[in-house]
This record gives C-alpha cells, sequence and structure tokens, in this order.
C-alpha cells in the first residue's frame, strides 16, 4: 500500500496562499520519504511543468491538478447572479486530460462574449443571448461551472474537498445542501471521483459527520473517500508567514480575497504523523480505505508533461521548409554578397562554390576597403556549417516563421531593428534578412548563439517600431490563427523593497521592533508611508541579487537603511527575507511571444488580459522547455525615432532614405557626433553615464585625429562603448582604461601575440563574451561548443563547472605549447572579466541603432528631434520627458512654434528653418476628434485668419469647450490679446444665426499678461515662455543653466530669478533656520540655501519679504559647492548669507493686473571674470 502523501499543495504560484517554490515544496517532500507529492493551485496551471521537473530530479512523482472556483452557471446572462457553490481538485490522468484540463482552465480564466442579436432579431424579438458566443468563466475571478466540467471530464480525477468543496462549502451540520451537484460530478466522473478530507485540521468539518449527511442521500456506499492535506506551506516553522501572506492578498484585494479558512496544520506530514493524527479516530476498515483510495490516484494520475517534442505552427510552404529557406538563401546571397552569382533558385548549397574568390558586395558597396574583408569562401563554408546545425536539431522551421515575418514587414515598409542579442551571430539569419548585421565582418560566435551540444531554443531578439510590433503581432494571428497566439507571463515577486513596503502597508504601516513591551511581544513602531518609500529608494542593487545578497548589498548602500535593519533584524530574518520572491501578481513579458500549432485551449494554460490578449500561464523558459519556442516582438524607441524622422525626409525630400545597410560604417558626420559627445537623444548615448565616458573618450583638442586618422575606427569604438559603459565594467575602471588606450595614453599589452587578433578591436582588453570564446579555442584548445560552455559557466559563477573548466583550458594550452605562468594570468583576467562580461552581438546591434540615429542627427536634426519627442514620455517624472528633451534640443539651437492659428501640427513636425511645432495633441482638453477637425486629417497646418477659423471648422467639434482650451493655450496670440480674441469670438456667436451666445467667465475676464502666461503654462502642463519675457526683471539678471554654474568659481556672485517652484525649511544645530528654496525660468534652475541671517530675519519675516512658494523672484547669490568626503557626489548651489543681499518679488500671488514694480532700483553689482 502507498504511504500517505499531500495530493492538495499550494506552491507561490497560488498568488498570496501558497508560499514557497516548487523546489522547496519538493525538496521537503523528500525529507519525508514521499514518493509522490500532488500540486493544485488555485486557478491556474503555472507551476505544473516547474514541479514536474523538480521532482524528476528528486526522483519523486508528481500528481499534478488544479483547483477550480465552480459556480451554478457561467453562461454570461447569469454572471451577476451566478452562485458560488465550492471548489473541485481536478487531477490528469493522461494527454487527453491534460488537454482538458488546459481547456477548463482557458474557459475560466477568459470572459464570455455573448451572441449579439442582429437587426432582423430584434425586429422578430429574437433572444439570442441565451447562448454564449464564446462561453467564458472570468467575472472579477476565474470561475467555471458543473455543465462545463462535465464536458471536459475525460482523462481527469476529480476530488471534491470536504473543507469549502462542492456541496461542501454551503452545507451546516443542521443541513446538507446543493447535493445535487455531487451527483452530477459522479455521474461525470464515475469512478474517478472521489471526496477528500484533511484529518489534519482542527474545524467541525468532520469525515464522521460528511458520511452520515451523504449517508442520508444514499451516497455513502458509492462513493470513495481520499485523505488530502490542504497545505500552504511546506515546513511547520512557516506557519507565521501564512497569515502575513493573507494579509497581503487582502490588501491588496486579490483575488483569494476572504476566501479561504485560518487553517492550522497546513504543512507537509510525513506518514507517521498522518497516521497518529488517524489513530483511534477511525475504524482500520476505513483507514485502510483511504488509503487504497491515494493508491488508486497515484496509479491513475502518472502522467507526466511531454518535453521532447518541438512545437512549430503549421507552416505555409511553398516545396518544402528547407527548399523555401534555401531559396530564401540564395536571394539573401545575391543581393548582399554576390549579385554576379548566376543561378535562378538555390537548391544546393554547392551552388555557392564557384564564388568562393568574391568579397562581400553589401560592404564594398559601403565603401570598406578590400584588406579589411574576407573572401566569399569564408561565408559559403559558414553558412554550409550553420544550416546543418539548425536542420539537425529541427530548427529550420523556426527560421522560416522568423524570416517570413521580418519580410512582411519589410514588404508593408514599416520599420525594425538589427535582431538584437546572439542573433547576429548568425549568418544564416543576414542572409535571411533577419538581421542586417555580417557576423563574419564583425567577427561575432554562431556557437554563442546555437550549437548542437546546447539543448537550447534559438532566441532572436526582434525590435519594432511601436507601429511596426503592432502589424507583426496581428500578421502572426492572421497567418496561424488568433487562437493559437499569446502574450508570454511573467510574475511580480518580493524584493527587499517591495517586501518591506509591501508587508508593513498590510499591518498599517506598524513594524515589529527587537524591543519587547511590558508583555514580551516586539514593540511596534509606527511609519510614514512616504517616508519609508523614501528611504527604500536611496537603497541599491542589482536587479540579479536575491534575498541575503540583496539585502547586504542594500545595506551597504544606505546607512539610514542599515540602522533600519538594525532596529528591526528580527522582523527581517523572520519575515521579509523568508518571503523574498513570493509571487504577489501576473504580468505580461515584455516582448515574448507563442505561436502554437493547435488551439491555446489544448496547448497551452492562459489567462485573458483585460484587453482582450491571452497570456501563458507558463513563463518563458518553462514554454521554451515543453518546445514551445518563443518570439521576442519587443518596441524599441530608438527605432520608432528612426521610423518617424525617415517619413519626415523623405515627406520634405521627395526620395527614400537609405535603410541602415546601406550607408557607410565610416562617415565623418555621424562620426562627428559622437566625437564631440553631441549625442542627446541618441540611443543608448543619452544617459548621464554615456555622456560622461564621451567626455573621457573624446578630448577635443584632437578632433580632427578622430575624424580623420581614427575616422576608421569609430564605429568599433561605439561597439565598445555600449559594452563598456555598464555599472559592472565601470566600477571595476574599464571604461577609464579604454579610453587611455583609444588616446594613445597608455599602449595596448597582450599576454602573447597569438592574442593579437582576437582583443586587437578593443586594444587588448577583454571585453566581449565572443573574445573570451576565441582565446579558450585559440589558447586552451578547446572546440567553439566547449568555449560556449565556458562562457555560461563563467557568466553564472557555477564555481565547480568553473574549475572543471580552467583543468581543461590550461591542459589544452599546455598541450599548444603555451607556458603556465601565461596560462594562470590570463584564465584569472577570464575569471575577473566574467563579472561583467557582455554579448558583442547584442553591443553591434545597439551601436549600429546608435550609429543611423547619428547620421540621420548629423543631416536632418530637425527631423530626427521630431522623431525622439514623438516617443519620450510626457510624464515630468521620467528622466527623460519632452520637457527635459525640449531643453536639450533648445541648447543644440532648436527652436519651438507652440500651436497658433497659423501654423500647428498634430504632432511633432518641422516648422521651418531650425524650428519645430510643439503639437496639438499637448493642449489640455484637446482629443483626437478635435486635432483632427483642425487638421482635417493631417492636411491643414493653418488657417488665413480668425475669421477662417470661425467659418471653416465642425462648431459641434470646435465648441466653446474647446476654444477656451486653445485660447488658454495662446494659439489665438497672433490675432490679438486672448481678452480681445473673446470678445471677438462673443460677438462672431451672437450674430451667427442658431448659435449661442457665450459669456466670458471671470476667470477669462482680464488683460494680466501673467496670469494669461500661467494659463498657457498650465494648458501644456510645462513653461512655454521665459518669464524674462513677460515680468520686467532687472536688466542685470544673468542666465545661468546648471551645465555653467558647475564651472563658475566658488564664490563666484551671482544675479538670478525665476519662479519658486519648491522650498524647503531647516533647521542648523544651534537651533536656528535656513530655506532651501528651488527657482526655475524655463531651463535655468537654481538651488538656493537662504541662510539664518535671512531665514530668520524678523523684519523680513513681519514684511513677508521672503520667497513664497509661486512667488517671481530675483536675488544676488553666490556660488557654492558641498562635496562629501569619499564620495564623487559634487552639490552645486548658490548661497544667501546676508540678510541685506539684494533680494525683490517680481510677482507675487494676489498682485493685480500687470501692477509690477519698476526695474530702477540701484545696487552694487559685482561681476567676476
Amino acid at each position: 500500500m502507498v504511504n500517505y502523501f499531500s495530493l492538495q499543495n499550494y506552491t507561490t504560484y497560488s498568488i498570496l496562499s501558497g508560499i514557497k517554490e516548487p523546489k522547496d515544496w519538493v525538496s521537503r517532500a523528500l525529507e519525508l520519504g514521499h514518493k509522490y507529492i500532488g500540486v493544485c493551485e488555485k486557478g491556474n496551471m503555472s507551476s505544473l511543468y516547474e514541479f514536474q521537473k523538480e521532482c524528476k530530479d528528486k526522483d519523486i512523482t508528481p500528481i499534478m491538478g488544479i483547483e477550480m472556483s465552480v459556480y451554478d452557471s457561467i453562461l454570461y446572462k447569469d454572471r451577476q447572479d451566478a452562485k458560488h457553490i465550492g471548489v473541485v481538485l481536478l487531477y490528469i490522468k493522461n494527454q487527453k486530460g491534460f488537454e482538458n484540463l488546459i481547456t477548463l482552465n482557458n474557459i475560466s480564466q477568459r470572459r464570455a462574449i455573448p451572441n449579439v442579436p442582429s437587426k432582423e432579431d430584434e425586429e422578430n424579438k429574437v433572444d439570442v443571448s441565451l447562448e454564449d458566443a464564446r462561453p467564458g468563466g472570468f467575472y472579477y475571478r476565474g470561475r467555471i461551472d458543473i455543465e462545463t466540467i462535465s464536458k471536459y471530464s475525460e482523462g481527469l480525477v476529480c476530488v471534491v474537498p470536504s473543507i469549502d468543496g462542492v456541496a461542501f462549502k454551503n452545507s451546516t451540520i443542521d443541513k446538507f445542501k446543493d447535493i445535487k451537484y455531487l451527483l452530477e460530478l459522479k455521474d461525470a466522473f464515475g469512478d474517478d471521483f472521489y471526496i477528500g478530507f484533511n484529518p489534519m485540521v482542527s474545524i467541525e468539518d468532520d469525515v464522521h459527520y460528511h458520511k452520515e449527511a451523504l449517508l442520508s442521500h444514499h451516497l455513502q456506499e458509492s462513493l470513495k473517500f481520499v485523505p488530502l492535506g490542504n497545505t500552504h506551506y511546506p515546513l511547520e516553522s512557516q506557519a507565521s508567514l501564512y497569515p502575513i501572506v493573507r494579509a497581503l492578498d487582502r490588501n491588496s484585494g486579490g483575488n483569494n480575497k476572504n476566501a479561504e479558512r485560518d487553517l492550522d496544520n497546513a504543512h507537509l506530514v510525513s506518514n507517521e504523523e498522518f497516521l497518529n493524527h488517524l489513530d483511534g479516530k477511525y475504524e482500520d476498515h476505513v483507514v485502510e480505505s483511504l488509503f487504497n483510495s491515494l493508491e488508486e490516484i497515484t496509479k491513475k494520475c502518472e502522467f507526466k508533461i511531454d518535453d521532447t517534442k518541438f512545437h512549430l505552427p503549421i507552416l505555409d510552404v511553398e516545396v518544402s521548409v528547407k527548399a523555401d529557406l534555401l531559396k530564401w538563401v540564395g536571394i539573401g546571397f545575391k543581393e548582399k554578397l554576390c549579385p554576379e552569382a548566376n543561378f535562378d533558385t538555390l537548391t544546393d548549397l554547392s551552388q555557392l562554390d564557384p564564388y568562393k574568390e568574391y568579397y562581400p558586395h553589401e560592404q564594398i558597396g559601403r565603401g570598406e576597403p578590400l584588406h579589411n574583408l574576407d573572401t566569399l569562401d569564408v561565408y559559403i563554408d559558414r553558412i554550409r556549417e550553420e544550416l546543418q546545425v539548425v536542420e539537425d536539431l529541427d530548427y529550420l522551421g523556426y527560421f522560416f516563421v522568423v524570416s517570413d515575418l521580418c519580410y512582411y514587414i519589410d514588404s508593408i515598409g514599416e520599420e525594425r531593428g538589427f535582431a538584437r542579442g546572439s542573433a547576429g551571430g548568425s549568418l544564416l539569419s543576414y542572409l535571411l534578412n533577419i538581421t542586417v548585421i555580417d557576423p563574419i565582418r564583425e567577427n561575432l560566435s554562431f556557437p554563442r548563439f546555437l550549437n548542437k551540444y546546447r539543448q537550447e531554443a534559438p532566441d532572436i531578439d526582434l525590435d519594432f517600431s511601436s507601429s511596426a510590433r503592432d502589424a507583426a503581432k496581428l500578421y502572426l494571428k492572421n497567418k496561424y490563427g488568433f487562437d493559437c497566439f499569446a502574450n508570454i507571463s511573467a510574475f511580480d515577486r518580493l524584493k527587499i523593497p517591495s517586501a518591506i513596503k509591501k508587508v508593513a502597508a498590510a499591518f498599517v504601516y506598524g513594524i515589529p521592533s527587537n524591543k519587547l513591551d511590558s508583555e514580551g511581544n516586539p514593540k511596534i513602531v509606527k511609519y510614514d508611508e512616504w517616508k519609508l518609500k523614501n528611504m527604500m529608494k536611496k537603497t541599491d542593487a542589482p536587479a540579479t541579487a536575491r534575498g541575503k545578497k540583496e539585502l547586504d548589498l542594500r545595506i551597504e548602500s544606505s546607512k539610514e537603511f542599515e540602522r533600519f535593519c538594525k532596529k528591526h533584524s528580527n522582523w527581517i530574518e523572520e519575515v521579509i527575507l523568508p518571503l523574498c520572491e513570493t509571487i504577489t501578481n501576473t504580468s505580461v513579458h515584455a516582448s515574448g511571444h507563442v505561436v502554437t500549432p493547435r488551439s491555446l485551449d489544448v496547448s497551452i494554460p492562459c489567462w485573458e488580459h483585460s484587453d482582450g490578449y491571452f497570456i501563458t500561464q507558463w513563463k518563458d523558459r518553462h514554454c521554451e522547455d515543453m518546445g514551445i519556442p518563443k518570439y521576442d516582438l519587443l518596441t524599441v524607441n530608438g527605432v520608432s525615432v528612426v521610423g518617424y524622422a525617415k517619413s519626415l525626409i523623405e515627406k520634405k525630400t521627395g526620395k527614400k532614405f537609405p535603410p541602415v545597410s546601406k550607408i557607410p560604417r565610416v562617415d565623418r558626420d555621424a562620426a562627428e557626433v559622437f566625437v564631440t559627445n553631441k549625442v542627446n537623444g541618441v540611443f543608448q548615448m543619452d544617459t548621464y553615464s554615456e555622456r560622461t565616458f564621451g567626455d573621457e573618450l573624446y578630448d577635443l583638442s584632437r578632433k580632427d585625429w578622430y575624424l580623420t586618422t581614427m575616422l576608421q575606427e569609430q564605429f568599433d569604438w561605439q561597439v565598445a562603448r555600449i559594452a563598456v559603459c555598464r555599472t559592472g565594467p565601470m566600477e571595476a575602471g574599464a571604461h577609464k582604461r579604454f579610453a587611455k588606450l583609444v588616446n594613445r595614453e597608455i599602449q595596448p599589452q597582450y599576454d602573447h601575440e597569438d592574442l593579437i587578433p582576437i582583443l586587437k578591436s578593443t586594444y587588448g582588453e577583454l571585453i566581449y563574451q565572443e573574445q573570451m570564446m576565441q582565446i579558450a579555442v585559440k589558447i586552451g584548445g578547446l572546440n567553439q561548443y566547449e568555449a560556449d560552455f565556458l562562457r555560461k559557466a563563467c557568466g553564472k559563477k557555477k564555481l565547480k563547472e568553473m574549475v572543471k573548466w580552467e583543468d581543461r583550458f590550461k591542459e589544452g594550452g599546455l598541450e599548444n605549447g603555451y607556458d603556465k605562468e601565461m596560462l594562470d594570468r590570463l584564465w584569472s583576467k577570464i575569471v575577473a572579466f566574467a563579472e561583467y562580461s557582455f554579448n558583442l552581438s547584442h553591443s553591434v546591434a545597439y551601436a549600429l541603432l546608435s550609429y543611423y540615429q547619428a547620421y540621420i542627427k548629423s543631416r536632418y536634426p530637425l527631423e530626427f528631434w521630431c522623431g525622439v519627442l514623438k516617443f519620450a514620455s510626457s510624464d515630468v517624472k521620467d528622466n527623460g520627458n519632452i520637457y527635459k528633451i525640449r531643453e536639450v534640443a533648445e541648447r543644440e539651437g532648436i527652436k519651438f512654434v507652440f500651436p497658433n492659428i497659423y501654423g500647428f501640427s498634430s504632432d511633432f513636425a518641422p516648422a521651418g528653418e531650425n524650428s519645430i511645432y510643439w503639437p496639438l495633441r499637448a493642449i489640455s482638453g484637446i482629443g483626437e476628434a478635435t486635432q483632427e477637425t483642425l487638421t482635417e486629417n493631417g492636411q491643414r497646418t493653418s488657417f488665413d485668419s480668425f475669421e477662417d477659423f470661425l467659418e471653416n471648422n465642425d462648431h459641434s467639434t470646435i465648441h466653446w469647450g474647446v476654444f477656451k482650451d486653445l485660447i488658454k493655450a495662446g494659439f489665438f496670440d497672433p490675432v490679438g490679446h486672448p481678452r480681445d480674441v473673446l470678445e471677438m469670438y462673443s460677438d462672431w456667436r451672437d450674430a451667427k444665426k442658431g448659435t449661442a451666445s457665450v459669456e466670458i467667465p471671470f476667470e477669462l475676464d482680464h488683460k494680466s499678461d501673467y496670469k494669461w502666461t500661467t494659463m498657457k503654462n498650465a494648458a501644456y502642463n510645462m513653461q512655454v515662455d521665459s518669464f524674462k519675457s513677460i515680468v520686467p526683471f532687472h536688466h542685470k539678471i544673468f542666465r545661468c543653466y546648471p551645465e555653467q554654474l558647475k564651472l563658475l568659481p566658488k564664490g563666484t556672485t551671482v544675479f538670478v530669478g525665476g519662479i519658486v517652484e519648491d522650498i524647503q525649511h531647516r533647521t542648523t544645530r544651534n537651533g536656528g533656520h535656513y530655506g532651501i528654496v528651488y527657482i526655475k525660468d524655463l531651463d535655468e534652475r537654481y538651488k538656493i540655501k537662504f541662510w539664518s541671517n535671512f531665514w530668520d530675519d524678523k523684519e523680513r519675516i513681519r514684511s513677508g519679504d521672503i520667497p513664497v512658494l509661486g512667488d517671481v523672484i530675483e536675488v544676488m547669490a553666490k556660488k557654492d559647492v558641498w562635496s562629501p568626503k569619499d564620495s564623487d557626489y559634487e552639490d552645486h548651489y548658490l548661497s544667501v548669507g546676508d540678510k541685506n543681499t539684494y533680494f525683490k518679488k517680481i510677482w507675487y500671488e494676489g498682485m493685480d493686473g500687470d501692477d509690477f514694480e519698476d526695474d530702477d532700483e540701484d545696487f552694487t553689482y559685482y561681476e567676476e571674470e
């Protein structure tokens, strides 16, 4: 007889109900001596494959299923009134059962779509909404009904738990309700139907009571009972975490809210412990029948998910997948490498052999010298090798799907990127036009992408513009079936910051400290929500850090957090760390999608997103492990920018702009963008670290040398720049060393002359993973595939594997004649390099996009900035928002024309020499309908006059409310003063027949230019015009931008002005006070410290002659700098220390009209050079 094990287990994939990963559950089951273990997540199948893999590793048999919430109906018409009648546990017997369980899961997780009556039906009063056009149970949570379960019962075992199960949920000791549902399930499942009970819990749901209740319905003898565990955590010591997880769910309004009882003994137990609970409570034959049922289920449900096949969609081929691919390879060969090739259709690679002595056409066309190029014999040998590997691994179909998709996107003129990641190392990808990167020219490795010893599916990252990605998804749906396409899921997990914030929030920000109260319980410390969140923001750790390592890194990064952790160390150790990696929510993978050969309803369990698309319940790695390839379709703003800029250029010139494959890699104009560090807006380069590194990389006094002697190397510099300008390499100082090397400040050092060909492009530095693999092959004698395993071992810090490969590398090196000292030195570099290694293919793809943008920017700056602005965020909290980009563009000489009656555009567009239209869509209150009316769907960009505007608009769309929004935004400023234009509009409406008159509202009935300016700023959610053009600042006022302020010597007197946007009050050590005031005027921003002599001056306080939020002020201050010890950070600010310092309010709240004070006050103004 089988020993006891728990069938009813909930891992962390039962979101905020279960705790810990499948591996923790399986490991505990092994410790307890179990040969079987069950899993039945609440309403999803997310953990099944992961659970199966963990069981396989531990030689335990998984019994896999799901818990489903059952309602009396899931018809659309019943969705609001349907009654929850309990839960059922369904376990998989065989492949048919697996497919049926997926179907049930997917139905429960999607929304029903009702039949919509036609006009004819309505006229004939035919009710067609009683039946659903598409069945679906989701309504606030996943739901299913008995009828649907019965329909898909084949291949499944049904267990109804006595706790909250169907019929049991709504029953009491006095009355056993809903018995009919048990009868229906019994009829559907027959011998595969069981009642489950849990003798481990101390609640009234007792087997004796249920057996008596069932006996009264003549069911006792025909039912089989099976023991359940109802376990939510593997270890008894984790019981204290369960109520915390439940509190998290209640606080988040989750699907399990108030849906579970508080349970005790909800952990895994051994066979002996279970028998002890049964001892004396039940007769021997009852216990025997329980174990007989358990054994029956183990024999019925030994199903394993098949992960040995590769599942491609059904392909539409002309001849065969291989023949079609060869044909496309031949087309690519002729277009990219050898137009002279004399064959119509490539059917065999031997047809390429006559062209071995030719040079690659595309590279020659870009002006690259022959001595830098390989002849085509290298290409032909490489494509022969790659095709063989791809065919052996049965991945030809995958390349077919991706190539076909790329061809379609190109054919409709949409913009796409260059296939990021290791796919750039594939010549097959290049010839199929999946990527534009020539792997031979860039020295990229194919085994880094795909090899026969690494059983991993190919992974090609496809970047698109936003519109191209939409087109790509729609194409895949149309071609392979809407019901065969889904996004891949991701899971939000607790990290240290989120765990602290969420757990604290669940307990109203009361956190137990290490100190005890009078009753011996931890004292609760109440925290302010904002302060707690702000403290966590100041901590830092890499995204890959987990648990204790993440905690330690965050403690190191913040003294405040270190003090917090010392104060609450017990809570951190007992609650926060154990809950790290707990799943709190589902989300959508940024780029991953699947296409299945059969309907999702029999292929892969899914959720339906609220926007109507499907998301797999399996994460990306599990989909790939089960042979369902992942197609990465990602929107990259850099690609969108290129697409929009090119469309504007082509509209302007009437000519097709050259694709990236046609532009030269040696281009002086593009290179100058990088050399002069004018990389604002350029993809990957427009970050603080990149711009700072650019200043180190390029010395402007040597500009001519960079653009002449070193011009040939500039593209390779950008490739390396992307690789070294990351956290890991920068912490190791790799970027500084690289800058010195390229500028000849130090000379490259090579451990052996055989390393020169490998490291020459990076001046002797080991930067790329591909370089490490080449070293392993050349020096250590490893083959390409072994080198790839070495790369993975080093990259993931697998110490045991690294020791094995160290021996292999050094032994091979000695056999190849290299001395031991050199090999030791080289291995140390390889190990150190693993800390920040980077994929060369990825770096080349990103550098190429950066280079393409620089090529565009250097020739068409207006169109380039239009593209950057169009796809930038409008959220002021984001670093790269349109308001900051506007300031940067203005510093590069771009002017902005805000929408006005004589010139406007619905989107960012050129507005003449060095000018760009700020779009209509940016005006608050102006929606798409208004834009379409004003622009006549993009055909109109101006009106001839105010009368033209009035007479040629649809005033049902451009109504009085819209007119007010436009006038606040300054749209009619060229016509006259806004107040006068309002009068003109009012008069026109009075004179127009059939048009109601309007009354000018009080807030607009004035002629204060300052107030109109503030309304204009509010309309655009930004400052449009400088206050210096509106209010009378002193004529000696100084404009000083943040970059300039840093360059001024400390102590320089500066006379500045602007609007007060923030004030922070501070207390000095001796009890005095000072204020930190932030003022701004367009892209001028100043932080000014008003010290106690000024801030505490009673006369100033009494007269109100101090800064107030919203005031427009001018002040004379001195440049100051604060630089903490042991830090590269410097705070550049202005300081005011004298109470008699010149300070003046130009405008303040309550000032009437434009009653500004005159600019005639005399004062001594000290200027320093």
